[in-house]
């Protein structure tokens, strides 16, 4: 044994040394969910400077979070309670804090609110929070960001992107009467601008006729008379986000 190990080995001999379960216990559920977390990042090439930080945060945090839980649990299942807490998400972990402080301070935290992005087409939870790590919270954000950057910062495609873009921009001017047009080939406002472009003097005649048969199934979807309705959607067709999603799309 070296000169080193020894001494450890009489410092912990003689302070009366030992080691906390529950703490380990934290400490190993932070490290699976850390390492795991890092692994799935780098297959979906999705790993940032910032991912290292707050992984750090949270092996840090792992410790103190498990042992506290002595005041909150029964003693005979804190390490494997401390074990699972450690395997949440660093932003679950803060919402049970919330939940257990306000109970505990009875505090009425109210509801927590459904975010709008999930209205969109091809929208989870998961999405929603990597733009939330974006500081995109809404569909109005969304619908107004920059596309290339946020392509570079969130390491989605740029069709993605441009995608979830066309449907805010749409959703802002119509709202939830957008999944009615879907069905109509009009899934936001990238095809919106398409649908103009056919009726266009420049178009091809097949493609004319074709966008002129659907135009009263759009009045009706949008639950309006055909004259407003080609206000609205020459409004949408003609913003200059659509113009600029367009232009660099098409």
């Amino acid at each position: 044994m070296s000169p080193l190990l020894s001494l450890i080995k009489k410092f912990l001999w003689a302070t009366n040394f030992r080691l906390n379960y529950t703490g380990l216990a934290a400490i190993a559920g932070a490290y699976m969910w850390v390492v795991g977390d890092f692994i799935w990042r780098a297959r979906r090439m999705d790993f940032s400077p910032a991912d290292v930080l707050w992984g750090t945060l949270r092996l840090f945090i792992a410790a103190p979070l498990g042992l506290s839980l002595g005041s909150v649990v029964k003693p005979d299942i804190w390490s494997f309670v401390a074990f699972g807490l450690g395997a949440f998400p660093l932003e679950t972990i803060q919402m049970f804090l919330r939940q257990l402080s306000a109970k505990a301070l009875q505090i009425d935290l109210g509801t927590t609110q459904k975010s709008d992005l999930l209205n969109l087409d091809g929208v989870d939870q998961k999405l929603v929070d990597r733009l939330a790590y974006e500081d995109i919270m809404s569909i109005v954000q969304l619908a107004y960001c920059d596309p290339i950057q946020l392509t570079m910062r969130s390491n989605l495609t740029f069709n993605a992107v441009v995608d979830l873009v066309s449907q805010s921009l749409a959703w802002v001017y119509i709202g939830d009467k957008l999944p009615a047009l879907r069905s109509l080939g009009l899934r936001g406002a990238y095809e919106i601008r398409q649908f103009l472009e056919h009726l266009g003097p420049q178009a091809d005649a097949l493609d004319r006729l074709n966008a002129n048969r659907i135009v009263p199934s759009i009045a009706q979807r949008l639950g309006l008379a055909e004259d407003n309705m080609w206000y609205v959607i020459t409004t949408i067709a003609y913003d200059p986000y659509t113009d600029f999603i367009y232009q660099t799309w098409g």
